[in-house]
């Protein structure tokens, strides 16, 4: 049996985190081209060095038999109160990305554990993500990991 192991990112693995996003984004241009387009490098270092570094964000990274295989990040995010509105505070899964040869392995049920788990320790009582319609696949993996939709951005062509 492979050995999965989860840990914090650091700033050394930018190479990985990045390849890793590559693959999300080349999924997202695939599946929605009209909005999506792959770059050279996925993503600034100083985007990344934002969940490293600060308290309230983290990165993590999936390992199987050392080979890179998941990353998840994730942020304390809050919306303000209006007159109309209830202020709120919340976990945010910015990204979860599964390499497309690990898929179907569990590895994003052991992330989004990991999620879990930081969000209980920074005291906060709900996970929140976006997802876009077309990526069904992820769609499917959140509904059984128990989320339900609490929004829907609608879109009309002209």
């Amino acid at each position: 049996m492979k050995k999965l192991h989860i840990r914090v990112a650091q700033e050394s693995d930018y190479e990985i985190i990045c390849q890793l996003f590559e693959q999300g984004d080349q999924h997202h241009e695939n599946i929605l081209p009209k909005y999506f387009s792959t770059i050279p490098k996925a993503r600034p270092l100083s985007d990344i060095m934002r969940y490293i570094e600060k308290a309230d964000a983290e990165f993590f990274l999936a390992f199987k038999n050392d080979i890179p295989v998941g990353i998840l990040n994730i942020k304390k995010s809050c919306l303000p109160a209006l007159d109309f509105f209830r202020a709120q505070e919340f976990a945010l899964i910015d990204s979860i990305i599964i390499d497309q040869k690990f898929r179907q392995q569990g590895i994003g049920n052991v992330l989004l554990k990991k999620a879990k788990e930081w969000s209980k320790n920074q005291k906060l009582q709900q996970l929140q993500l976006v997802v876009w319609s077309a990526n069904q696949d992820a769609i499917n993996f959140y509904t059984k990991n128990g989320f339900k939709t609490l929004s829907q951005k609608m879109l009309l062509e002209l």
